[in-house]
């Protein structure tokens, strides 16, 4: 009969509420798909893994719905899942399944394996080999003619340099890992969670994603954010596990969508200059020096939208507008520009 241990901690594990909020599902339902997942993963071949996986049949048995057992199943990529195996299956779980008939019949083999006179040749003392069995076996037996015993290993001299193989691909390095993730972090818009967005990285890494990939991913996912009508950001863990940089950037909106939304493009002023991006990131980089580059680049396009089509191109995502006190841009930044526009304005004049 297969089964799974459950350790006394799991119920009070606080990873637990990292998944939940992820997921946006109570921690009773994530630990209802969690034991779910044991199950199944104790009665399929290869063990450890969710081969043959269904969302709608595991919601249904646990009286969820298949969005929201998938959701928790994203949600715990990086935490309790490396792709469809569970991360910690080896250590926490073992193949031990013997009955109490084979561990007694074991038991009687070693003793009179202890017992045997010395003088009679050493019979096998272990049951053959299982698949299902983990324990490693050893069987002495007696030098004969037909097993003759092996010959001795070559001298091995101290001073000599132990043979290397250079490997085709080598892994990445921990610390270049790292220094990579901190870079795809510093890109991404929604910093939150940076262990579990580290460990989805980690796990992205490992099954073959690019670092290139990921830093163009997320830039095409920022500037999907950016447009006016762009849905709520998510969280970063859940963009790896989901794969999000694979999706596809984003068309250019027509002219005839601003009319269907209700809005109708503001006339250009003619005695107005607005300045370029590239502007507002130089005026930027020159009045704030201690601003990272990434902030740089986040302000001087809130900036563009804000200068160039004011409240109807502003994305409620970046917070208040900077005609807000609450705004989340620098004061001296928004002057710097200000003070700009207002001699580009007096140059026309």
């Amino acid at each position: 009969m297969k089964w799974v241990r459950l350790y006394n901690e799991t119920a009070m594990d606080p990873k637990w509420r990292l998944v939940a909020a992820d997921s946006g599902q109570p921690v009773h339902a994530v630990l209802a798909v969690w034991a779910a997942m044991l199950c199944h993963a104790s009665g399929i071949v290869p063990r450890g893994t969710l081969v043959g996986w269904s969302d709608r049949l595991i919601g249904a048995a646990l009286d969820l719905s298949a969005a929201a057992v998938a959701s928790i199943r994203a949600a715990m990529q990086g935490v309790t899942l490396d792709g469809d195996r569970l991360s910690a299956w080896d250590k926490r779980q073992f193949k031990s399944d013997h009955n109490g008939a084979e561990r007694m019949r074991d038991h009687r083999a070693r003793r009179t394996a202890v017992e045997e006179p010395a003088g009679e040749p050493a019979a096998v003392t272990s049951p053959p080999l299982r698949a299902a069995d983990s324990r490693i076996q050893i069987t002495e037996r007696k030098n004969t003619p037909q097993s003759p015993p092996p010959t001795a290993d070559p001298p091995v001299d101290p001073t000599a340099d132990p043979p290397t193989e250079p490997l085709a691909h080598p892994p990445p390095a921990r610390s270049s890992l790292a220094a990579d993730f901190a870079d795809w972090y510093g890109r991404y818009p929604h910093r939150v969670g940076r262990a579990a967005a580290e460990r989805a990285y980690l796990a992205a890494r490992k099954r073959g994603a690019a670092r290139e990939d990921l830093l163009s991913g997320v830039d095409r996912y920022r500037e999907r954010l950016a447009q006016p009508d762009a849905p709520r950001p998510c969280n970063p863990a859940t963009w790896l596990a989901q794969e999000r940089w694979t999706d596809d950037p984003m068309p250019p909106a027509p002219e005839s969508r601003i009319k269907a939304c209700g809005r109708s493009p503001a006339p250009e002023p003619l005695d107005t200059h607005r300045p370029s991006r590239a502007a507002i990131e130089a005026i930027l980089a020159e009045r704030c020096p201690q601003m990272h580059p990434m902030r740089v680049r986040d302000f001087a396009q809130q900036l563009d939208r804000w200068f160039n089509c004011g409240r109807p191109g502003w994305n409620s995502f970046w917070g208040d507008p900077p005609d807000s006190p609450e705004c989340e841009i620098p004061a001296t930044a928004i002057a710097a520009v200000r003070a700009h526009l207002a001699a580009g304005i007096e140059g026309r004049a």
